[in-house]
C-alpha cells in the first residue's frame, strides 16, 4: 500500500479547505494511506514527518 504525508499550515490554506479534503479524499478513494498533519509548528512538522 502507498502511504502520503500531508503537513498542512493552517493559515497558509487561504480558505482552500474544501480542495484539500477533496484532495485527500481522492488520494484514500484510489487506495493510498493518507495521513494529514495541521501545524504551525516547524518541530511538530519535524515531528510528523519522522512518525
Amino acid at each position: 500500500m502507498q502511504h502520503a504525508l500531508l503537513v498542512i499550515n493552517p493559515k497558509s490554506r487561504n480558505g482552500h479547505s474544501e480542495e484539500l479534503t477533496e484532495a485527500t479524499d481522492l488520494l484514500r478513494n484510489s487506495g493510498i494511506e493518507v495521513e494529514v498533519c495541521v501545524t504551525e509548528s516547524p518541530s511538530h512538522m519535524a515531528s510528523c514527518i519522522e512518525n
